[in-house]
């Protein structure tokens, strides 16, 4: 019987990993805002249509700036590198990009 509770505990402990919160409870959302804008770079590198995977970022982090995590030049500049490697604004230029 008690190797049944055990299993039971660690079933309970598996699935509260697997369902916490993206940021944890441990992150700031601003930190965990700014981790998302370091590496969102590989989202457009993943992306078959990468124009579009940025505008969904820009979308994304509108919110972040919205809510004060992030500043927004610092998205815009990132953003603006993130076009500028992948060749976006060169393909479709400033205007749409």
């Amino acid at each position: 019987m008690g190797g049944g509770s055990d299993q039971g505990r660690r079933r309970s402990r598996h699935h509260q990993e697997l369902n916490a919160p993206t940021n944890d409870a441990d992150t700031e959302p601003r930190s965990y805002a700014e981790a998302r804008l370091r590496t969102c770079g590989r989202i457009i590198s993943l992306a078959p249509d990468k124009l579009a995977a940025l505008t969904d970022l820009a979308c994304g982090f509108a919110r972040d700036i919205r809510d004060g995590c992030l500043s927004q030049p610092a998205v815009a500049d990132r953003l603006h590198e993130l076009a500028d490697a992948y060749g976006l604004i060169a393909e479709h230029g400033i205007d749409v990009v």
